[in-house]
């Protein structure tokens, strides 16, 4: 659940990309993955910083069809 502080949970950042959270786990272990910040256990996502991450991995198209 989202708190009013605008952050999300492992889980629901999982649900969102639809990757498990074992492969968010592994993007942070291997420095690919979005910003994360940890409060004791808890693994929270910001979600305006998801969302910049998210942009800029981005792909515009290279080829136009005339």
């Amino acid at each position: 659940m989202t708190n009013t502080l605008g952050y999300l949970t492992i889980k629901e950042v999982a649900e969102k990309l639809n990757v498990s959270i074992r492969t968010l786990n592994r993007w942070h272990a291997l420095r690919v993955g979005p910003p994360r910040c940890k409060v004791g256990n808890k693994v929270l996502f910001r979600d305006d910083a998801l969302n910049q991450w998210l942009a800029s991995h981005e792909i515009q198209p290279v080829r136009r069809f005339a």
